[in-house]
């Protein structure tokens, strides 16, 4: 299928991608970043084959015209704006990237404004993934890094080998801001780190995480903040789409609040992740029940109502009553 789809023109060396519906046509597109090669954004042309319009982005290269080291990739709604946004890791000197989604070419490069391009100024980063880490109902970050080069710190003073993980707090404007000073000990200590997964591995509704070392133990993060905060939590069947309903749009009201989640495809690197979905519902006592609608990668669209909160639900496509 790489030479039919047209995606096997695109040499380079490409380390991290995520599917995602980037255009919201309801099909699904590819935006991967690259180690010295111009970044990818795939777009689909709903024939099976992909387009590459990351120049009319602007997401290929940096500002000065440069390809950076890209590693780990995400994609999520940031600002309200109802459009999946992306961050990018990359190495040190060149800062992790964040660009917003304005619903038109080109997209608007936010690594400065949001604070990400300081934050990472120093850093090597690897994975990286989106996630409402205290249930507020907006999208935060969670970041870890590492360098490649063991004796690094003998000819740089400001990097070191190994780095701090980041959670960067997102102000709902796509502010970033490091909560280095709450998040628990392991913010502190500098890791090796390379893979990162997010999911929510005790089932108490709030998303907690993992990351891999080199030649160390992995690190478990236990969320102990997000339940404080109302949840609701989707898990998503295919019958006609796909099973693991990869591609799907979830939205939910919450007040004049529209919440928007997508089941993506890739996402961070070296890593995959917890499928299911939870939405955030910020301060209790929350709403006595919220709706969702669903659309399945098909294109049918579902909603779903009266779904009580703090409990996960299952939804088969095409069932109207979930689980």
């Amino acid at each position: 299928m790489s030479s039919k789809s047209g995606v096997d023109k695109y040499v380079g060396r490409g380390l991290g991608v995520v599917a995602v519906d980037v255009d919201d046509d309801g099909w699904t597109d590819l935006f991967v970043t690259r180690d010295g090669s111009p970044n990818l954004l795939l777009m689909n042309q709903r024939n099976g084959t992909f387009q590459d319009f990351a120049m009319d982005a602007e997401v290929a290269y940096d500002p000065n015209g440069m390809a950076k080291a890209g590693m780990g990739v995400d994609a999520a709604d940031i600002n309200g704006g109802g459009r999946p946004d992306f961050v990018m890791t990359a190495f040190n000197s060149e800062y992790h990237s964040l660009f917003m989604n304005p619903g038109s070419f080109p997209f608007e490069d936010w690594t400065i404004p949001s604070g990400l391009g300081y934050l990472t100024m120093q850093d090597v980063g690897w994975g990286t993934h989106f996630l409402d880490y205290d249930n507020d109902g907006i999208m935060d970050l969670l970041v870890v890094n590492g360098h490649v080069n063991k004796v690094v710190e003998l000819t740089r003073t400001d990097v070191t080998y190994k780095e701090l993980p980041l959670l960067l707090r997102n102000d709902a404007k796509g502010n970033l801001h490091n909560m280095v000073d709450t998040a628990g000990p392991v913010f502190h200590n500098k890791y090796d780190a390379r893979g990162l997964a997010v999911g929510d591995y005790d089932n108490d509704g709030d998303t907690d995480a993992i990351f891999v070392c080199l030649q160390d133990r992995p690190v478990l993060l236990r969320n102990n903040v997000g339940q404080d905060n109302g949840w609701a939590g989707f898990q998503l069947v295919g019958t006609k789409s796909n099973r693991d309903a990869i591609g799907s749009k979830l939205t939910v009201r919450l007040g004049d609040r529209k919440l928007v989640r997508w089941i993506t495809g890739g996402a961070s690197i070296f890593s995959s992740h917890d499928n299911r979905v939870v939405f955030g519902l910020g301060s209790r006592p929350g709403p006595a029940a919220v709706s969702l609608e669903i659309r399945w990668p098909n294109g049918l669209t579902q909603t779903v109502e009266g779904i009580k909160p703090d409990h996960y639900h299952k939804i088969v496509e095409g069932s109207p009553n979930p689980q």
